[in-house]
């Protein structure tokens, strides 16, 4: 006998149309007890875990170009940048919400941003100006608009990596980076180096996430696959970058993938058939663990909470909750 398919624990629907960004606060934020969304429409929605209902909206990336990419909360400041190639900062202050941009006319296409703190710096990683180009700000330099570091592939390949796709701090001292041409890039981040640059896909990297615990990463693609890696120091300068694992999956496209901090049981992936898929993260062995349908259209954003639970956005409007393997 079958087990029954897990349910929600809620699901919410959004008035701005399909998420396409989320994250949860962690508990050191005055936020903590909130989820942030991003939407189709440029918009960025604070929702009240206890009620599910939206507190506080905001008016974020709502051009010709519009549509929130990436949202990351650190302490007071809110970063979010959007498909108008803007990344801006929101500050409260006095009940309000205070604005500024650091950065924008970036290149356009569908990379995010990741944010972290490293040796007393608030590093923000996004696309560049330029084709195939990461750039990192220091958020508390008054010129934070100034990139701080350009980083690029190799000039002397014969690659042509077409753009940046999806980033992740992989620690503090590195960023890695999926390109159009399936290759995942590490470079240095205190430095322009390119650490390692390896195929890891046939077709573009939809999507990736770092443990560091690990040392294992995970990333997806318009292919019927998940692959797993793991990142290993050879010196200083350099990291190897092997492939250890491919996942078949049912249906192609997959277009969010986050590994549960903390315990490191699971990892989850968003694919364009509208499926969550649960697997087992502990020792690489990406055992299925369940399957859930509840999304009419692509889950495109993930994140959990710091009790394990997860949080599913799609293009279909609604948010789902879940608590399972916690």
């Amino acid at each position: 006998m079958s087990r029954p398919e897990p349910s929600p624990t809620y699901v919410q629907q959004s008035d701005s149309g399909p998420v396409t960004a989320l994250t949860f606060p962690d508990n050191s934020s005055f936020l903590f007890d909130t989820l942030i969304t991003g939407t189709q429409d440029g918009s960025i929605q604070i929702w009240d875990k206890e009620t599910n209902r939206v507190k506080e909206r905001l008016k974020a990336h709502c051009g010709r170009a519009s549509g929130v990419l990436s949202c990351r909360m650190v302490g007071k400041s809110l970063f979010s940048y959007g498909r108008d190639g803007a990344l801006r900062r929101w500050t409260a202050a006095k009940g309000t919400w205070e604005t500024e941009v650091l950065s924008e006319g970036n290149s356009p296409g569908f990379c995010g941003c990741d944010v972290t703190v490293s040796e007393g710096r608030l590093l923000v990683a996004l696309p560049g100006q330029e084709t195939s180009q990461i750039q990192l700000l220091d958020a508390r330099c008054r010129n934070g608009g100034t990139p701080a570091l350009v980083l690029q592939p190799s000039k002397k390949s014969e690659q042509n990596y077409g753009s940046a796709t999806c980033l992740k701090f992989g620690n503090t001292s590195n960023v890695i980076v999926g390109y159009e041409n399936g290759h995942v890039v590490v470079f240095d981040a205190r430095a322009s180096d390119v650490m390692c640059d390896v195929t890891v896909h046939q077709q573009p990297i939809m999507c990736l996430d770092y443990d560091v615990q690990s040392r294992r990463g995970v990333s997806g693609s318009p292919e019927e696959s998940l692959i797993l890696w793991s990142v290993q120091e050879t010196d200083e300068s350099r990291v190897d970058v092997s492939v250890e694992r491919s996942v078949l999956l049912t249906n192609p496209g997959v277009a969010t993938v986050k590994v549960r901090g903390g315990d490191g049981k699971v990892v989850v992936s968003g694919g364009w058939d509208g499926r969550i898929r649960y697997f087992s993260w502990r020792s690489g062995s990406m055992k299925p663990l369940a399957v859930l349908n509840i999304h009419r259209d692509t889950v495109s954003c993930l994140d959990f909470d710091s009790k394990g639970n997860l949080a599913a956005g799609s293009r279909d409007g609604l948010i789902s909750l879940w608590n399972l393997y916690t």
